[in-house]
């Protein structure tokens, strides 16, 4: 995704302003922004997207498993014309769309070629009527007019294309904006005319910022499609605006919200990166990066913005008062390509789950998540099976069986275990080819 014009290059201009008479907007950079204005033709539009690092990690609301990505899903809008909403005598609105393929002249083979798009942002619901996005998908108040904010624009079932729409919210004001090209700072933060019901608020990260390799999940409509999560996403490189990664991101995921994968909090707020498309022939695909190539997806860091954003009772979801311990291993194996035999990496436990909480955290590094099985081998040596190639193509898996990972055996069977002693954890890669490693995991017990 990128802005019309690339504040790197501004920056350029001004450092050399006695030596250049001018500088011409990048071609190579670009907005997450499909919106239709006076100052831009549809076909400009199409060129400001997005890319792919590494392979598709992009999946439609239906294929996601994880509890918790399903209920960041919730709290996801698309930023819509008014004019793109037909109310009908029920109360609901139906939702034009055109279609996919044609607009972008894509090759039959890219993902999501048959869908259609509404959208021109995303942004995320922070507040009981607060709306996150970013400050090039509302620049005035006249846009804000025109824009509503839609929640569960997303494909529930394989192959039927949201066609009617219930949660229709329009904009009050413009709470605070910034679009700044010389610092990269983007963001906006809208009110809306009532109260959302039925959605719950987004957890924002109060303390800190996001380190380097932070494991990131983006939520929100590439292109303007149908609502994508896509996962895998890494931290490259902090700036002091903003930090660069590795996310699947287009036109249209400007204003989306940048998720931790593991504690799902919000790290920041997408607003631009590379060209998303390339030719292919006589139509476009996917412009593809390596995972660390191309110039990386920017985010707004969320510590630079977090105060204005209300801690309100519906921003905090309280977590029981329990004392939790935490078990660690820390020792990155690399885990054979091909053989089922695979890791086996133990962690001593000197207490009983008896009776207990167990959550089981990992941080895998992979380039194909579907090919790995992951068993939880008791002190007793009863096996566990918590994931058996499942996700895919999904780059990496991190995050809590239990909690935001769901396991294929129920752990509520751990808390039948009174013993003590060593806990393994065995990790096999199935199938040739894609290859990883295990970076850490911890056995979390809870009273």
């Amino acid at each position: 995704m990128k802005w019309g014009q690339s504040f790197y290059l501004q920056m350029l201009c001004v450092g050399f302003v006695f030596l250049m008479l001018g500088c011409e907007p990048s071609k190579n950079f670009h907005l997450s922004n499909n919106r239709r204005n006076t100052n831009q033709s549809t076909e400009d539009a199409k060129n400001k997207e997005k890319v792919i690092y590494g392979q598709d990690d992009r999946k439609d609301l239906y294929q996601i498993e994880d509890v918790l990505l399903k209920e960041l899903a919730l709290s996801t809008v698309v930023l819509v014309e008014s004019s793109q909403l037909q109310s009908q005598i029920d109360g609901t609105y139906k939702i034009s769309g055109k279609n996919y393929s044609t607009e972008y002249n894509l090759c039959t083979d890219e993902p999501f070629y048959e869908q259609k798009f509404s959208g021109f942002c995303s942004g995320s619901l922070v507040g009981k009527n607060l709306i996150l996005t970013a400050g090039h998908c509302i620049t005035n108040a006249s846009q804000c007019a025109s824009t509503r904010f839609v929640f569960g624009y997303a494909l529930k079932q394989q192959g039927q294309q949201p066609e009617v729409v219930s949660d229709v919210y329009a904009c009050s004001r413009i709470i605070s904006r910034v679009q700044n090209d010389f610092t990269g700072l983007d963001y906006a933060l809208i009110e809306l005319t009532e109260n959302v019901k039925d959605h719950k608020p987004l957890k924002v990260r109060r303390n800190g910022m996001a380190d380097l390799e932070t494991p990131l999940t983006v939520i929100g409509h590439p292109s303007g499609l149908p609502l994508k999560v896509a996962s895998g996403g890494r931290v490259r490189s902090i700036e002091s605006m903003y930090f660069v990664t590795s996310l699947d991101t287009y036109g249209g995921n400007s204003g989306s919200a940048v998720f931790n994968s593991l504690s799902g909090e919000i790290e920041g707020v997408l607003v631009r990166g590379e060209e998303d498309y390339v030719e292919r022939g006589s139509c476009n695909v996917s412009n593809r990066c390596s995972p660390t190539g191309c110039r990386g997806e920017d985010v707004t860091r969320i510590d630079l913005i977090r105060n204005l954003i209300p801690e309100i009772e519906e921003n905090i979801l309280p977590e029981p008062e329990v004392e939790l311990r935490e078990y660690v291993s820390e020792h990155r194996v690399a885990i054979p390509d091909r053989d089922s035999n695979g890791i086996l990496e133990v962690i001593p436990v000197a207490e009983s789950t008896l009776n207990k909480k167990v959550y089981i955290q990992v941080d895998i590094e992979h380039s194909y998540v579907g090919d790995l099985k992951l068993v939880l081998v008791d002190p007793n040596g009863t096996e566990y099976v918590l994931r058996d190639k499942k996700g895919g193509r999904q780059i990496n898996l991190a995050g809590t069986f239990g909690k935001n990972i769901e396991s294929q055996t129920d752990l509520k069977l751990l808390s039948q275990i009174d013993v003590l002693g060593n806990w393994t954890l065995k990790v096999s890669d199935l199938v040739l080819k894609d290859t990883g490693s295990l970076k850490s995991w911890k056995i979390i017990i809870a009273d």
